[in-house]
C-alpha cells in the first residue's frame, strides 16, 4: 500500500517558510551584536567605531522589534557635537540614512528622530563648511529644504505588488529546482518564464513603490 502522496506545493512552501525564518534570525542577531560592538567601541572610548556599529544595528530593523541602538546613537552625537563637530555631522548622516533604510509599507519609522537628524546636519553643515561659498545660515536653510522633501511615503499597492511577487518567483523558482526531474521540457521552460516574469514584475514593483 502506498503512502499519502504530499501535495506538489509543500515542499517549496516549507522551504519558504524556513528561509524567512532564518532569515528573521540573522537580521534580530546581526542588531544585537553590532548594538554590543557599539557599546564596547564606546567603553573603550572610539566615538567613530560606535557610530559606525550603531548604525548597522539601525539598519537590521525588524517590526515591533524594539531596538536601542537609535536613541544611544542619537545621545551620543549630541553629546560630542560641540567638541566634534565633523564627527556628528557624519554621525548624523550615518544615522539619517540608517533611518531611511528602514521605511515600509506602514511608513517612516522613527520620524521625529529623522527630522532631528535634517536639522543636525544642516547645522553642523553649515558651521563646517571650510570654503564659505554661502553664509552659515544660508546653507542651513538650503539643506534643511533639500532633506525635508525626501523620503516620500512608499506606494502602499506596489508596495503589496513587490511582496507579492518576491514570494511568487521564490515559490516557483523553488518548485522548479525540486520538480525539475519530473517535468517535462515544455513544463520545466513554463516553470521558467513564470518564475522570470515574477522576478521582473518584483524588480518593477519595487522601483514604482519608491
Amino acid at each position: 500500500m502506498s503512502g499519502r502522496a504530499h501535495p506538489p506545493w509543500r515542499f517549496p512552501l516549507l522551504l519558504l517558510l524556513l528561509f524567512t525564518l532564518s532569515a528573521i534570525v540573522r537580521v534580530g542577531w546581526i542588531a544585537h551584536q553590532q548594538h554590543s560592538f557599539a557599546r564596547q567601541a564606546l567603553a573603550q572610548h572610539h566615538p567613530h567605531r560606535a557610530i559606525i556599529h550603531f548604525a548597522r544595528s539601525i539598519r537590521a530593523w525588524l517590526p515591533l522589534v524594539p531596538n536601542p541602538s537609535r536613541q544611544e546613537m542619537a545621545d551620543l552625537l549630541r553629546a560630542i557635537e560641540q567638541q566634534q563637530p565633523k564627527l556628528a555631522l557624519e554621525g548624523w548622516r550615518r544615522l539619517r540614512g540608517a533611518l531611511l533604510a528602514t521605511r515600509n509599507l506602514f511608513g517612516q519609522p522613527n520620524r521625529d528622530l529623522l527630522i532631528e537628524a535634517n536639522r543636525h546636519i544642516a547645522h553642523l553643515a553649515a558651521i563646517t563648511d571650510e570654503q564659505h561659498k554661502m553664509t552659515p545660515e544660508a546653507i542651513a536653510r538650503e539643506l534643511s529644504r533639500l532633506l525635508a522633501e525626501y523620503p516620500k511615503d512608499v506606494n502602499r499597492f506596489w508596495g503589496v505588488m513587490q511582496f507579492l511577487l518576491l514570494l511568487a518567483w521564490v515559490g516557483l523558482g523553488c518548485r522548479l529546482i525540486w520538480c525539475w526531474p519530473e517535468r517535462t521540457a515544455r513544463g520545466r521552460l513554463l516553470l521558467f518564464t513564470a518564475a522570470f516574469a515574477s522576478w521582473l514584475g518584483w524588480l518593477g514593483a519595487l522601483y514604482l513603490a519608491g
